[in-house]
C-alpha cells in the first residue's frame, strides 16, 4: 500500500502500521481504563501512533511519566491474550479491507472532529474515496424501525431528492427507515454510509446482509469499534453522536415518542447541526416523536429542498456535488453576470424556461411547482439549484422568485 503523507518533514506512516496501533488502543481502552486526555496528548501526529505500534504498545510506558497505572498496563501489555487478539483482529482486518483512521489522521471526518467526545480512532469499510467526509455536503436520516406506508414513501421520495442534489447520505443501516434510505440512495446512484454498532465484520441487523455488500461496493461503512465487536445495547446510543456528528443535518422521517431516532436528533442539536422532521398524523404514533420535535424546535422538513436550503456549504460547492449538468453553454459565469444583462429564453433548456415562465407570472413554494410542472420532485430540486446558482431565482420564505424579472424577455 502506499504510504501517506503526514507532517512537514515529510515522514510517512503505512497504513498498516496505522492499523496496528489503532488496534492496540481499542484494546488497551478496553482492558486498562486510561482517560482519553492522555491519548490526545501523547499522540500529535500519525507518526507518533506509528510508534506506538512498532514497540508493540511499549512506548506508552516510555512516556507516561508516572501519568498512567503503569503495573496495570505493563501486565496488559507482557500478557500473551493480549497481542493475540490484537493480531485476530489486525488478520480479520486485512481480510476485509479494513483501514483505520486516528483523531491525528488528516483523513479524519473534520465535521466529527468538532463534536465533543468524538471518536479517537474510526474504522472505514468500503470503496468510497474518504475526501467525501472532508468535502460536504452531508445529511443523515433516521427514524422508526417500524414505519408505515407514509414514512416509506417519506424516506424513498427525499431520499432520491437528496441523492440527485449530490448529498452524502448517512444512516446506521437498523431496519425501517435506515435500511430504506440506504437502498433508495443506492437506488438512486447516490453515495451513502453506514455507521454500526458493532465491528465491521459483523453485520447487524441479519436482513441487511445483502444490502451491506451492495452499500460497499460504492459506499463506505464506519465503526469506532474494532473487528469482532457484538452489536451490544450500549453500543448503539453513542453510536448516534457519530451518525450526526459526520453530517451537516439530522432528518427524522418517522419517529415514536420513545424512538432511539430522538437520541440521535437530541445529539445533533448539541452538536449545532440542523434538525429536520418529517410531520405525520396526530393519530399515528409513529409520527409522534417528529411532531415532538417540530414542536420543541426541530424545522418541518416537508421537500429535500428545505435541507438544501438550509446546508451551511456555499452555493457554488453544493453544484460542484450535483449529478446533473452545468448552466447551459452560452451563460456567463454567476460571480460575473450583469443584474441588469437581458436573458432569451430560447438560451434556457425546456424545463427551465417552463419554471422561469411559471415564476415570472407569480412567486411559487416547491410543492406548488411540483404540481405544475411534469418533472419529478428530485429533477426539480436539481434545477432550482442550479438556477439559484446562477442568480437567476431566489427562495425566501420558503417561496422561488425570479431575482431579477425585467431582465427576461417573456
Amino acid at each position: 500500500m502506499t504510504a501517506c503523507p503526514i507532517t512537514a518533514d515529510h515522514q510517512t506512516a503505512v497504513p498498516e502500521q496505522q492499523l496496528r496501533a489503532a488496534l492496540i488502543i481499542c484494546e488497551l481502552r478496553r482492558q486498562v481504563k486510561i482517560d482519553r486526555s492522555y491519548w490526545l496528548n501523547l499522540c500529535n501526529s500519525p507518526i507518533d501512533l506509528m510508534r506506538l505500534a512498532d514497540t508493540d504498545g511499549k512506548s506508552l510506558l516510555e512516556r507516561a511519566n508516572g501519568a498512567l497505572n503503569e503495573p496495570a498496563i505493563r501486565s496488559v501489555l507482557n500478557h500473551s491474550g493480549f497481542h493475540r487478539r490484537v493480531r485476530e483482529q489486525f488478520r480479520q482486518a486485512g481480510r476485509l479491507g479494513i483501514r483505520a483512521l486516528s483523531w491525528v489522521d488528516p483523513d479524519y471526518p473534520p465535521r466529527l472532529r468538532q463534536i465533543s467526545g468524538f471518536p479517537l480512532i474510526l474504522f472505514v469499510r468500503g470503496h468510497l474515496p474518504l475526501s467525501v467526509l472532508a468535502s460536504g455536503p452531508a445529511v443523515t436520516i433516521v427514524g422508526t424501525r417500524q414505519p408505515t406506508a407514509y414514512g416509506r414513501s417519506a424516506v424513498r421520495r427525499l431520499v432520491a431528492d437528496l441523492s440527485a442534489a449530490g448529498l452524502l447520505v448517512i444512516s446506521g443501516l437498523a431496519r425501517g427507515i435506515d435500511g430504506l434510505a440506504h437502498a433508495e440512495c443506492l437506488r438512486s446512484g447516490g453515495r451513502t454510509l453506514a455507521v454500526l454498532a458493532s465491528g465491521l465484520d459483523r453485520v447487524y441487523p441479519d436482513c441487511h446482509r445483502e444490502l451491506l455488500s451492495s452499500l460497499l461496493q460504492g459506499g463506505l461503512a464506519i465503526s469506532e469499534h474494532p473487528p469482532g465487536t457484538p452489536p451490544i445495547s450500549r453500543h448503539f446510543p453513542a453510536r448516534n453522536r457519530i451518525l450526526s456528528g459526520l453530517s451537516d443535518a439530522t432528518c427524522v422521517i418517522e419517529a415514536a415518542r420513545s424512538s432511539g431516532s430522538l437520541i440521535t436528533a437530541s445529539f445533533a442539536a448539541d452538536q449545532g447541526r440542523d434538525v429536520f422532521a418529517v410531520p405525520g398524523s396526530i393519530f399515528s404514533a409513529a409520527s409522534q416523536g417528529c411532531n415532538q420535535l417540530i414542536r420543541d424546535g426541530a424545522a418541518v422538513l416537508l421537500s429535500a429542498a428545505d435541507v438544501l436550503s438550509a446546508l451551511p456549504q456555499t452555493a457554488l460547492e453544493i453544484a460542484a456535488r450535483l449529478s446533473a449538468a452545468s448552466v447551459p453553454s452560452g451563460r456567463t459565469d454567476p460571480s460575473g453576470q450583469s443584474p441588469s444583462a437581458k436573458h432569451e429564453l430560447s438560451e434556457f433548456s425546456t424545463d427551465e424556461r417552463n419554471v422561469l415562465q411559471t415564476l415570472a407570472a407569480r412567486s411559487l413554494t416547491f410543492s406548488e411547482l411540483c404540481e405544475h410542472g411534469a418533472m419529478s420532485a428530485s429533477q426539480l430540486s436539481v434545477l432550482l439549484t442550479r438556477l439559484e446558482i446562477a442568480s437567476l431565482i431566489c427562495h425566501e420564505r420558503g417561496r422561488y422568485t425570479l431575482t431579477d424579472p425585467a431582465s427576461f424577455c417573456i
